[in-house]
């Protein structure tokens, strides 16, 4: 698996043209026939280590560490009660939410073949937020 991690990191700028190419938009089923390795956590995480030059691992220890900020900042803007941020999950749709976003939205599981333009019809804002979840948790990184 760490030679595929390595010719995956490698190949980061191939994958980002790929990925922001709007002629034609690819498709999920696209981007998995070319990066299918992309949909592996772990070369995912390194995606997006290396597109937000920080480590998940840091980014998860930092946002448990500011819960208490983020929920009082949200109760304080009268988006949630405090007993309503008892997830990590309530915490990223309460920023959905304050954003004007759908709460709902981080968490949709799209189905291959669905293009970007679908995608961003569904989003009020060109500031997305981007998680890897796992049962429903927060598991890596916010965008």
């Amino acid at each position: 698996m760490e030679l595929i991690k390595s010719h995956v990191r490698d190949c980061f700028p191939l994958q980002r043209r790929l990925f922001n190419s709007m002629d034609p938009a690819p498709s999920i089923n696209d981007i998995k026939v070319e990066w299918p390795y992309i949909f592996n956590e772990d070369c995912l995480q390194q995606h997006l280590q290396q597109l937000m030059n920080i480590d998940a691992n840091i980014f998860c220890r930092n946002f448990e560490l500011s819960k208490n900020k983020l929920q009082t900042f949200l109760v304080t803007n009268g988006i949630a009660t405090l007993d309503s941020l008892d997830s990590n999950k309530a915490i990223v749709s309460g920023f959905t939410k304050y954003f004007g976003g759908d709460p709902e939205f981080p968490f949709t599981n799209f189905e291959i073949g669905v293009t970007p333009e679908v995608i961003v019809q569904q989003i009020k804002t060109n500031a997305p937020v981007i998680t890897f979840t796992k049962r429903g948790e927060l598991k890596s990184q916010m965008l």
